[in-house]
């Protein structure tokens, strides 16, 4: 009985997914712009000519807040709420013209925060 019950869990895994496409992984981070659609890795430090680019996963078929907060000054600079449609798995958010300072973004829902992601920016 134990390894039918571990067959149709196995079989179930595979046919559901294990991959990003689950609620477990979620996440917040920030990728360069210019790796929008391509192969990326998070990035904590943008310079010169470089684009941050909020990149969120795992959150389709919900309500999400992001904020982006300067560290130094402590205010919000950026602010956005939205229904993420359910077929969208990633959503990326450009964060064009940031001056020089460090950041937090801070990703909430339902008035919690569920993540946060720090990176600054040298220009």
């Amino acid at each position: 009985m134990a390894r039918k019950c571990v067959s149709w869990l196995v079989i179930v895994l595979v046919f559901t997914g294990t991959g990003c496409e689950t609620s477990y992984n979620r996440g917040l981070s920030t990728i360069r712009y210019s790796d929008v659609g391509s192969t990326y890795s998070a990035v904590h430090h943008f310079g010169q000519g470089e684009t941050p680019t909020i990149l969120l996963c795992g959150y389709g078929g919900e309500t999400i807040t992001h904020e982006v907060i300067n560290i130094v000054t402590a205010t919000i600079v950026k602010s956005s709420t939205e229904y993420v449609p359910k077929k969208n798995f990633y959503r990326w958010y450009p964060l064009h013209d940031l001056p020089s300072s460090g950041y937090v973004v801070r990703l909430k829902q339902h008035g919690s925060v569920v993540d946060t992601w720090k990176f600054s920016v040298s220009k």
